[in-house]
């Protein structure tokens, strides 16, 4: 399927890269369609780039690569619009932001992925996750030339 995007041009999403949030996320609640695509600069981060409104991009990290201590705690019926059977077929992603003083990663409301059903919800957690903990991600070297 080919999509227009308003930050990466026109280009062709694969069907298993396609995930619908029912709900949509907060804030974008009219956004219920998405694409989950690879980052090629920064191995551990991804985009999701709305179907619905070309202009709308989120960058998301994986959460256990750069913080392996962090358990989200979310309580079951957050995650009945996906009618999960097993967790193992879910994959969570945290919503990165640039702030003045760097990037943050959403933990407080993080996005979780059913992969069997295509399906996605955000979720608000439990505990004590903090809505913008601090993120450092290593720029690669740059090459000079000669």
């Amino acid at each position: 399927m080919e999509i227009a995007t308003h930050h990466f041009g026109r280009i062709e999403v694969d069907g298993a890269d396609l995930f619908v949030f029912p709900a949509g996320l907060i804030g974008l609640e009219g956004l219920k369609r998405w694409a989950l695509l690879s980052e090629s600069r920064i191995a551990s981060a991804a985009w999701m780039q709305s179907i619905d409104h070309p202009h709308v991009a989120l960058a998301v990290i994986n959460p256990q690569l750069y913080w392996p201590q962090c358990r989200l705690r979310v309580a079951r019926q957050e995650l009945a619009v996906l009618g999960l059977n097993d967790l193992r077929q879910i994959e969570v992603l945290a919503i990165v932001t640039r702030h003045e003083r760097g990037l943050t990663a959403n933990l407080k409301a993080p996005l979780v992925f059913d992969l069997r059903n295509r399906l996605g919800c955000q979720v608000i957690c439990n505990g004590e996750e903090p809505l913008r903990m601090p993120l450092d991600i290593a720029r690669p070297p740059v090459r000079q030339s000669a």
